[in-house]
């Protein structure tokens, strides 16, 4: 059985969206657990204090984890974009040539930028 590219990217997108939502939902509530501690802690029954939430959101795996997520699904997003919605051959390549690119350049950022810390 073949599957297109775009079945494919599609199906990656889709599954990336869960977890994505999850790891975003950890790091706002965790953001502002940093900054109102006790409206945090009343709204998650006591489940995320200042303490909890700084170490939630400083967390190296979850740091990771949310910016590759992004950039898997925002690329698939614009990849899939291009698919659907751009007719020009040449333009289609441009947008998935940039985003290629920028993609690249923001995983080579997080890696640095882990490794350097």
């Amino acid at each position: 059985m073949r599957i297109n590219k775009y079945l494919f990217i599609l199906l990656v997108v889709e599954a990336l969206s869960i977890p994505l939502f999850l790891t975003t939902i950890l790091l706002i509530i965790s953001g502002y657990g940093i900054i109102n501690p006790r409206v945090v802690n009343l709204l998650t029954f006591g489940l995320m204090n200042y303490a909890t939430s700084a170490n939630l959101h400083t967390t190296e795996i979850l740091r990771i984890s949310f910016t590759i997520l992004v950039l898997i699904h925002s690329y698939g997003g614009l990849i899939l974009l291009s698919l659907r919605r751009i007719r020009n051959k040449l333009l289609k390549n441009i947008v998935s040539l940039l985003s290629s690119i920028i993609t690249l350049y923001v995983f080579i950022i997080l890696i640095l930028s882990e490794l350097l810390i």
